[in-house]
């Protein structure tokens, strides 16, 4: 079990400091787990018996904030983004940006031949909008749990929940197209596969779970 850092520069401001103290809270509360040897039952996405076994913190990947090993080799890439406000297709976007890191992990995956299996987490808090810590985590996980080749366009049980998936497979599309990969129904469903969000709230609940872990 391990953890390090990596040298990736900071972000400057206020704003800049708000998204490194919330990295540092999901890093944390990951830590706590790792020191304390618990199952990973509160990681999205992941079976009860799956464990971290290792962090790695500003690294070389596309998602690049916090990287997790596990258990069962499954890699859990995570960009921890305080309060994604809007879900939108728009430069400089926190949802945009994740979008796009999450799209250039996956080619990346995919040109090194890499089988393993893989998460593209985004890590918020409660003051991310809802169409973003609800709307869209409810409608992923009913998609990473349906047959591969159900279609798209049945997921969604709320008009909120299919405009979510919906603004998320059109911006996934340009991205791939932009990358020259074919934005193929089957690609676009690898993706949202394998994308989370995370709502974690550092300062609070979850973070007690943090503590609790390390006085145990």
């Amino acid at each position: 079990m391990s953890s390090t850092r990596g040298g990736r520069g900071r972000v400057g401001g206020a704003s800049g400091a708000a998204g490194v103290s919330y990295q540092e809270g999901v890093t944390a509360w990951l830590a706590a787990h790792l020191f304390a040897e618990d199952q990973a039952h509160s990681l999205p996405s992941l079976a009860a018996t799956v464990k971290v076994t290792s962090t790695a913190s500003e690294t070389d990947q596309a998602i690049d904030d916090i990287n997790v090993g596990t258990s069962t080799g499954l890699t859990v890439f995570i960009q921890a983004k305080r309060a994604v406000a809007q879900l939108v297709d728009r430069e400089g976007s926190d949802f945009t940006d994740f979008i796009t890191q999450a799209v250039d992990q996956h080619l990346r995956l995919q040109a090194s031949g890499s089988t393993s299996p893989s998460r593209y987490v985004l890590a918020t808090s409660p003051d991310a909008a809802t169409t973003v810590r609800r709307d869209l985590r409810l409608v992923l996980d009913d998609l990473r749990d349906a047959p591969r080749d159900t279609d798209l366009s049945s997921f969604g049980a709320t008009d909120a929940k299919r405009a979510a998936l919906n603004r998320t497979i059109a911006i996934v599309q340009r991205l791939l197209r932009a990358r020259g990969a074919d934005s193929t129904p089957s690609l676009v469903r690898e993706v949202l596969d394998r994308t989370v969000v995370w709502a974690l709230d550092t300062e609070g609940a979850d973070r007690g779970t943090g503590i609790n872990l390390l006085a145990a």
